[in-house]
């Protein structure tokens, strides 16, 4: 449970969401900080200066659902700030792990990183925040809008494995009614892989930690046309010193092949469904971890 009580000790806090924000973490920033200033703590969603770029893929979508004004910190002064982490819960996916990390609400496996951290099955964490704070906070029909928007972003709009019957059972409750297939063409975009496949690994990938192992991750959404770049991504992948996960998901074909490049290793794994990376690819990777350290 939230003790507001305690987090008021360690005001102002900044809440912070995940490196390259997507629309849920922009949500999540901005939905927990209004929750917290509605209780008496003062907060604000919050980015840093550096390595905190827009995710492109969904830019125009989180443009069209929200205002999102961070207070910016910069990032040699993260020591000066008490911090309250969203839709991510390892610090170093956001502050780094000397910040002061007082609280955090989050949808990912557990990283065992952050000791008062609230994790959540859910597949979006801005859904999570208003499943837990529904009975007791006034939500306003544009914040509920943004949530199903995020929901929708971080489902791949619906299509993603990670979407269940209880995500469904909470978006019910919103009384929300929306063409989610014209919000589809309108919104969803590939992965723009002209610019080569190097640059494409190493652009708005994220870091994952696993019992002190670090590995960056790609994820590639693609159709058939693009199909034939599926061996180059994966030579790709065998190029990288440290170790990497690349997802590629197919949405045109409704499959997935991840690859984990590990200890000059690579071991594969392939889903006849879109997979979720942190929900079906990770388990994998962290079985196979646990199985060969």
């Amino acid at each position: 449970m939230i003790n507001i009580k305690e987090l008021k000790k360690h005001e102002p806090l900044y809440v912070i969401g995940h490196k390259n924000p997507d629309i849920d973490t922009a949500v999540s920033s901005s939905l927990l900080a209004s929750i917290l200033t509605y209780f008496g703590v003062e907060a604000y969603p919050s980015i840093l200066d550096k390595n905190y770029d827009f995710d492109p893929y969904n830019k125009k979508m989180m443009d069209d659902c929200i205002v999102y004004k961070p207070k910016v910190i910069k990032t040699q002064e993260v020591s000066k700030y008490n911090f309250v982490v969203v839709d991510h819960n390892n610090p170093i996916q956001s502050v780094g792990e000397d910040a002061t990390i007082v609280f955090g609400m989050d949808h990912h496996k557990n990283s065992n990183k952050i000791d008062n951290i609230l994790i959540s099955t859910l597949c979006c964490n801005s859904l999570f925040i208003y499943d837990y704070f529904k009975d007791s906070y006034p939500f306003s029909k544009e914040e509920l809008y943004q949530i199903y928007m995020a929901t929708l972003n971080d489902s791949a709009f619906f299509r993603a494995s990670r979407y269940t019957s209880a995500d469904k059972k909470i978006l019910d409750t919103m009384g929300i009614h929306i063409d989610t297939e014209e919000l589809f063409h309108k919104y969803f975009e590939l992965t723009d892989l002209s610019s080569g496949m190097d640059n494409i690994i190493h652009k708005y990938n994220k870091v994952y930690e696993y019992n002190g192992i670090r590995f960056n991750t790609s994820l590639i959404k693609s159709n058939n046309k693009n199909q034939y770049l599926l061996e180059e991504y994966k030579k790709c992948l065998q190029k990288e010193d440290e170790s990497i996960l690349g997802v590629w998901q197919n949405f045109e074909s409704k499959e997935t092949f991840a690859f984990f490049w590990y200890k000059h290793k690579l071991q594969s794994w392939y889903y006849p469904y879109i997979a979720s990376r942190s929900k079906d690819v990770m388990n994998d990777v962290v079985n196979y971890l646990e199985s060969n350290n």
